[in-house]
């Protein structure tokens, strides 16, 4: 009886794994992502979407986080699945998300960091999207990095 309920249990198991996206349901994509920032800087907070695209609108998220005047910070973008439309954002009030103060993204020339020297303490804005061409139903994932990079001297 045993046997039986275990051997189920592993089919089970097989079954319903399909296509997993570990990489932004748990620390390692975080940590596989990480190596963008470079040994000096320290990781301050992570940005995660992973999410099915069910219409043409809901292409991506934004993200609050708050940065200090005189403070360096490196941005960091990774995505799974050989996506190469991703693009980050950083924006605030003064600038916003159509004319971002900085962004990157995977595809193109580009490379997946920008470095932000903050010049005025504020709520700063980041956003991740997913740029048009996907096909609606498709599970997308991103991860975003912010990484402390020191004082500005």
């Amino acid at each position: 009886m045993i046997k039986r309920t275990l051997f189920f249990t592993i089919i089970l198991i097989f079954a319903f794994a399909g296509n997993t996206y570990a990489q932004c349901k748990d620390d390692s994509g975080v940590f596989k992502c990480a190596t963008l920032l470079s040994d000096s800087v320290v990781y301050l907070n992570d940005f995660t979407i992973s999410k099915k695209i069910k219409s043409n609108e809901d292409n991506g998220q934004i993200w609050q986080i708050y940065l200090i005047k005189g403070n360096k910070y490196r941005f960091a973008l990774c995505c799974y699945q050989g996506l190469d439309n991703v693009i980050m954002k950083l924006y605030n009030i003064e600038s916003p998300e159509a004319n971002p103060i900085n962004s990157t993204d995977q595809g193109g020339a580009d490379k997946p960091t920008f470095n932000f020297t903050c010049e005025k303490s504020d709520v700063y804005y980041v956003s991740i999207r997913f740029k048009p061409g996907f096909t609606l139903g498709e599970k997308l994932c991103a991860i975003g990095l912010l990484g402390y990079a020191g004082k500005v001297k």
